[in-house]
């Protein structure tokens, strides 16, 4: 995936949870995602990592509590 896609489904806010997540500085994540400074391999593998985890959190999160309005 392209990593302006992966970009656009990132909700606004997210980069400094997924910065807390990923160990690294909320510039740094910035810095990657709009092609401003390259990072290492190690990082990079870490901040798409942890986005991928941090999205599927979101996913289900928003799944149980949809569940939930339902059950209203």
């Amino acid at each position: 995936m392209d990593i302006q896609l992966l970009k656009k489904k990132i909700p606004h806010g997210a980069f400094r949870e997924i910065a807390s997540r990923c160990g690294v500085h909320y510039v740094t994540i910035c810095n990657f995602y709009n092609k401003k400074k390259p990072v290492s391999q190690k990082t990079q593998n870490k901040i798409l990592s942890e986005t991928v985890k941090y999205l599927q959190d979101m996913k289900m999160e928003t799944q149980n509590l949809t569940e939930q309005i339902q059950k209203l």
